[in-house]
């Protein structure tokens, strides 16, 4: 799943000394940690190298790689590596460098974008 807009409001604010920032819901955390107790592996994939990224998923311990452009190689290698097929994926997702993922997940139902995406 992407972070900006699943995790986030996909606000980006720059603060007086020229750092951006995000807001969380600290109920997304609670809720997204539920799954992992029926045993769904998760992985996080991001853009962004924002400390908030590694470090919000970090503390749900949930497997994040940020700084990515490309992401449909990082979801294939970490499919392979938990020994899953793509066919039994969900992705969640809001922008153009999600919809590879997305188009990948079958079925199709299981490709997921919040309300508020730019797509």
């Amino acid at each position: 799943m992407d972070f900006d807009d699943v995790f986030t409001d996909n606000l980006a604010p720059t603060l007086a000394v020229g750092k951006e920032t995000v807001f969380l819901n600290p109920a997304d955390g609670v809720e997204i940690s539920q799954p992992r107790n029926i045993v769904i592996p998760m992985i996080v994939t991001s853009t962004e190298r924002n400390t908030v990224v590694s470090a919000r998923h970090e503390k749900l311990q949930i497997e994040c790689v940020p700084g990515i452009g490309d992401k449909l190689p990082v979801l294939r290698d970490w499919a392979a590596r938990i020994s899953l097929s793509l066919k039994k994926f969900a992705f969640v997702g809001n922008d153009l460098n999600d919809i590879e993922c997305m188009k990948r997940v079958e079925p199709r139902q299981r490709s997921l974008m919040p309300v508020r995406s730019p797509l």
